[in-house]
């Protein structure tokens, strides 16, 4: 699990799974295992198709407001005295 996986209310998975970061999963039952490598992305089921919806890109066409809140959120939290992070 990346960072930022947020599963909706009434998620039901029902086996191991791997998820992106900042993938949100919407309601539903999941019977199957999963693995989204598409972060950003919407998780959802289309029950009369039988099929998993994967929508990549989501939190740049519709949660840009969360996109802002987290830009400035994590900054604010960060109380380090050397915020230079050497890799």
């Amino acid at each position: 699990v990346g960072r930022g996986f947020w599963p909706g209310l009434c998620v039901s998975i029902k086996h191991n799974s791997k998820f992106a970061s900042f993938s949100i999963l919407a309601k539903g039952d999941y019977p199957a295992e999963l693995n989204i490598p598409i972060p950003f992305s919407l998780i959802s089921l289309d029950i009369p198709n039988d099929q998993l919806v994967v929508m990549p890109g989501y939190w740049f066409m519709y949660n840009m407001y969360a996109l802002a809140r987290n830009s400035w959120k994590y900054i604010d939290r960060d109380k380090r005295i050397e915020r230079m992070q050497r890799i």
